[in-house]
């Protein structure tokens, strides 16, 4: 079974360097994770770990928008940290 998960980071009120930093962090620990659970699952299970570093505001969220619709299937995602952003995110993976 193949089961798809999408990490990402929205550019906050930060530098653009420490925005980048922290992209950087997560991108990097989005790969090792999958490449250790890819290696301790031994083909029982397809687990495909995107990541995603999009701008802020409604531009991110056509960036963000634009990959959600690319999947199929079983999806895992995190929400925005800008609550009110949540209830269209949902509304766009259905």
């Amino acid at each position: 079974m193949k089961f798809d998960c999408l990490v990402w980071y929205s550019k906050l009120a930060l530098s653009p360097e420490d925005n980048d930093f922290v992209s950087n962090f997560l991108e990097q620990g989005c790969k090792i994770i999958s490449d250790e659970i890819s290696e301790k699952s031994k083909g029982r299970y397809n687990l495909n770990i995107d990541y995603l570093y999009i701008d802020k505001g409604e531009e991110g969220l056509k960036q963000l928008f634009n990959k959600l619709d690319s999947y199929n299937g079983v999806l895992f995602t995190n929400g925005h940290s800008i609550a009110k952003y949540n209830k269209n995110i949902l509304n766009q993976i259905r």
